[in-house]
């Protein structure tokens, strides 16, 4: 027995070709560009995952839907900070926490709201709103009314140093001083006038730290100044703007927007820049040019989130999520189509053509499971003259009671052909839980996709693989 025993343990050897773990725990968000140049932690296909578990890989927070709604929503507002107001299919609305109360009926079904909370000499703050084809409105909280002597056809509404502005074509309007309803004081109020190489219409306002940016589809404005006595209007750009007023969003003090080439970055004092958004470029160059008024966009106040028209679609039919601390990109898709956003302190809030507003927040999607997918780049396996196969595949995740994850592997570089290995649903709530991977079904070949999809809450932690390598003209295990 000693003697077999030593015989064993003399022949005993390592396996031959093994090679060191491949570990993903950092994830980095999606990227279109080449996926053979991208880093391993860049996935090339996402699907509803969000930076909020970064490094993890976290699911999107589900939603809740706020009652119902008679029509499309054109705009969200929030009066005072602290209330939601709606408009669709015409009605203005105001919510209680637990309904939709109409305060008008009767306004336009298309046109898209801007709303600024401002004070002035009203007799307490109330929410201005404007579409540029109703006359521009006030709500006091109870009932809503149209503002006095606001310019007809006015759009854009922004509040900024204690007046109102507003644009009429290609004309800027103002207020006079803490005077809303004061448009036409001379030395006080009135107009400027602002043009292009194109001779284009204004789309869209900010107030931005101590400046007004007007934006027209290929040039952007900076308005200087307290008032007429010291304005002054400077030209940041005649070949970069902005193709829609509801894409433009302050994060972080910092300036987000959609041009007709890119998603750009404004911070002042220099040209923007879209660099930061090259990794989702493919997605903007798909959009339906003939829809860019339909891109819509909002924040939590740390998140830039944009939905788009793209392939062809005439409303946004896929959301980014960026998120300017970790620089990342995620992709997601609320099952339903978006047409405004809306912001009460780091709550969102999304109203829809489906005839529905969204609050998001929770797991699941007004009761359905979120589902969620990543893709890895094709990762290969060294020589293309040596046999290869995948020898070991895990992942580890938190899968909550309930939560399905699927691996799956593919060794085309591309496409939708895929071999599943292993599907989990959690019978009981894992966490930190190392899932292995069976990979009997691997076969030889120079290159690997990994997919993991499911549904649920579920965080990844990490993607190991670990590859064999055989001399060429060597097969088997």
């Amino acid at each position: 027995m000693r003697n077999a025993a030593r015989v064993k343990s003399k022949n005993w050897v390592d396996l031959a070709g093994i090679q060191s773990p491949n570990v993903i725990r950092k994830f980095e968000g999606v990227s279109t560009i080449d996926p053979f140049s991208i880093d391993d932690s860049m996935m090339v296909r996402i699907k509803n995952m969000t930076s909020k578990g970064y490094p993890a890989a976290k699911v999107r927070d589900g939603f809740k839907q706020l009652g119902s709604v008679p029509g499309r929503t054109t705009g969200l507002g929030a009066f005072k900070g602290e209330r939601l107001v709606a408009v669709s299919g015409g009605q203005f609305q105001s919510w209680s926490g637990n309904a939709w109360n109409n305060i008008a009926s009767g306004l336009s079904a298309t046109g898209k709201w801007s709303f600024a909370n401002f004070k002035g000499d009203f007799p307490d703050v109330s929410l201005v709103a404007s579409n540029g084809v109703d006359p521009v409105k006030v709500f006091d909280g109870s009932s809503l009314t149209n503002l006095s002597g606001a310019p007809s056809g006015m759009n854009y509404i922004v509040s900024h140093d204690n007046r109102l502005y507003g644009a009429v074509g290609n004309e800027l309007h103002y207020s006079g001083l803490r005077k809303p309803t004061d448009w036409t004081t001379v030395d006080e109020s009135g107009h400027i006038v602002i043009e292009n190489n194109g001779g284009e219409k204004i789309s869209g306002l900010i107030g931005s730290t101590g400046k007004i940016v007007a934006f027209m589809p290929h040039s952007i404005h900076e308005l200087y100044g307290k008032g007429p006595h010291n304005y002054q209007m400077q030209l940041i750009s005649d070949e970069i703007g902005c193709v829609s007023h509801h894409s433009a969003v302050q994060v972080g003090g910092n300036l987000y927007f959609l041009s007709h080439d890119g998603i750009y970055r404004y911070s002042g004092g220099a040209t923007p820049k879209k660099d930061f958004s090259l990794p989702v470029q493919a997605y903007v160059d798909r959009v339906n040019t003939k829809a860019w008024a339909e891109s819509v966009a909002g924040t939590d106040g740390e998140r830039y989130y944009i939905s788009l028209p793209i392939d062809g679609s005439t409303v946004p039919n896929i959301t980014l999520e960026y998120d300017p601390r970790f620089q990342t990109w995620n992709v997601w898709d609320y099952g339903f189509t978006p047409s405004a956003y809306g912001r009460i302190e780091d709550r969102i809030y999304v109203g829809g053509v489906e005839n529905r507003v969204i609050e998001i927040g929770g797991t699941t999607d007004a009761g359905v499971a979120v589902p969620f997918l990543l893709e890895t780049k094709p990762f290969s396996f060294g020589s293309l003259a040596a046999h290869n196969r995948l020898f070991r595949l895990w992942v580890v995740a938190d899968v909550p009671i309930g939560s399905t994850v699927n691996v799956s592997i593919s060794s085309e570089k591309e496409g939708d052909s895929w071999t599943l290995l292993r599907t989990l649903t959690a019978a009981n709530s894992l966490v930190n839980e190392q899932i292995l991977v069976p990979v009997e079904k691997a076969f030889f070949n120079n290159w690997v996709r990994i997919k993991v999809d499911g549904n649920g809450p579920v965080t990844i932690h990490e993607i190991t693989r670990q590859e064999r390598t055989f001399r060429m003209g060597i097969g088997g295990v």
